[in-house]
């Protein structure tokens, strides 16, 4: 845990020379937000606990964020990012960043983490978001106590106002329609919030 106070390692304050400038390197498994800020330190206690064990390489990891003066860890995914594949267009980042100043739904985008995988020799970009739970799973599991809370009458209302928000905004402001908006493409974050998986999208126009 960091200490109330302190700043980064100074291996991680490195900078290299350039041809003309000064280029700082990202430093590694730090949480920065999309305008920069250090939010953390982000700690993958196990490699191998992926949630996507079919893949031979990692694609997304449990992790938790030491938060600057907080002693509380705070359970985190990290998604690899992917420039273009069959699930991502390549430009989440970008419409996360757009979306960030929008109050009315919840954005699943914490910030980007660069980190250097085990058995590998370069270093990887991953997309953090909050720990959030399947809605089709948390429907399936009413009646138990881990998901009934999730499902209050005043809590599902807030939750169709929340996705119906972003839509509005994935289709009237990033000119993107979601290809498969079904209930295991989204999630409800612990703090009881809706959040749309933004895989799977095609451009309006």
């Amino acid at each position: 845990m960091t200490a109330e106070g302190s700043t980064a390692p100074a291996e991680l304050q490195r900078t290299v020379v350039g041809v003309s400038r000064i280029q700082e390197v990202p430093p590694l498994d730090r949480l920065e937000a999309h305008d920069g800020t250090d939010l953390g330190l982000v700690v993958v206690p196990n490699e191998s606990n992926t949630l996507d064990p079919l893949s031979e390489v990692p694609k997304t990891l449990l992790a938790y964020l030491e938060e600057p003066n907080s002693v509380v860890r705070r359970k985190i995914v990290l998604k690899r990012y992917v420039p273009l594949g069959e699930f991502s267009t390549g430009l989440e980042p970008e419409h996360w960043k757009r979306a960030s100043e929008c109050k009315d739904f919840v954005l699943p985008y914490l910030g980007n983490v660069t980190r250097k995988v085990a058995l590998e020799n370069t270093t990887s970009l991953w997309l953090a978001s909050p720990y959030m739970h399947v809605l089709d799973k948390v429907i399936a599991g009413c009646d138990t106590d881990q998901y009934r809370p999730f499902l209050r009458q005043d809590r599902v209302l807030g939750y169709l106002s929340q996705l119906l928000s972003g839509l509005e905004f994935l289709h009237n402001v990033s000119r993107l329609v979601h290809c498969d908006f079904k209930p295991d493409n989204v999630y409800l974050t612990e703090t009881f919030e809706a959040v749309i998986g933004v895989t799977r999208m095609g451009k309006t126009r």
